[in-house]
């Protein structure tokens, strides 16, 4: 992956719900989803027995009861740290509704630290909700693209095949942003990279040193202010091919940086 590769677009939520709603099946109570790593439900929180059984040292609670709860419908599992006091295990809880309008991705951040450093320290973490579908599947979605670096459709395809999940739409909309705000770091690093290795002395050549390398030293600015740059100490001349390759190259790297400039404005 370059550069100067086309901006990464992650699939769309319609997209992303008719893959998660084909080819549906059952699953059980609690199911493993990367190694060490449990989805379930409200039945497999509860069940103490199988928790042990399954060697589970932490448990993340995407149904946490508030302490105030509204007056509509109770979506929780009101366990806690009491509940599992005569267990070995570490409690975390995240008041999360299954609601379209609920803003899940402040807890995406803590959520993935809390179960990256669990794992690290040779854990097993068990997350759930009331039915193990959505608030705990975004949860568990959001720790694979911040810990472990995939990108939207290769979590989703890493837990689909264990787990029958389905973020609710504001969720899978929340992921999404989520994926292009990765998407954008990993292209400030690259770019960091890049910057890195100018600052030391580089020997571009080719056969002749006139147009392959002409052409990649020309990355980076304008095609005309580099080419106007380059041609000041060597006489180059990058083939038409590789001209027009360099102004699309340039002409997407702008529309890049206007992008940016709009999401933080």
């Amino acid at each position: 992956m370059s550069l100067s590769d086309p901006p990464y677009e992650p699939p769309s939520v319609s997209e992303l719900q008719e893959f998660l709603l084909a080819d549906r099946r059952p699953t059980g109570h609690v199911n493993q989803v990367w190694p060490n790593l449990y989805i379930g439900n409200e039945v497999a929180a509860r069940d103490k027995d199988t928790l042990h059984s399954l060697g589970i040292t932490h448990i993340v609670n995407a149904a946490h009861r508030p302490t105030n709860p509204g007056a509509g419908p109770c979506f929780y599992v009101n366990t806690g740290p009491r509940f599992y006091r005569d267990m070995t295990v570490e409690y975390y809880g995240v008041e999360a509704d299954d609601a379209i309008e609920f803003i899940l991705s402040p807890f995406f951040y803590p959520t993935a630290r809390y179960i990256g450093a669990a794992l690290a320290i040779g854990g097993r973490v068990f997350v759930h909700c009331l039915m193990g579908v959505s608030r705990s599947a975004t949860l568990v979605l959001a720790f694979l693209m911040i810990v472990e670096g995939l990108r939207l459709p290769q979590a989703v395809a890493a837990v689909r095949p264990h787990r029958d999940i389905c973020p609710n739409p504001g969720f899978l909309l929340q992921l999404r942003s989520l994926d292009m705000g990765l998407e954008r770091e990993r292209r400030r690093r690259r770019q960091a990279q890049t910057l890195s290795v100018a600052s030391g002395k580089v020997f571009v050549h080719c056969a002749m040193g006139v147009s392959r390398s002409g052409h990649l030293i020309c990355h980076g600015l304008s095609s005309a202010e580099a080419i106007i740059a380059v041609r000041l100490n060597r006489d180059i001349g990058p083939n038409s091919g590789f001209l027009a390759q360099l102004e699309l190259s340039v002409s997407l790297q702008s529309r890049q940086i206007t992008e940016e400039r709009a999401d933080t404005s």
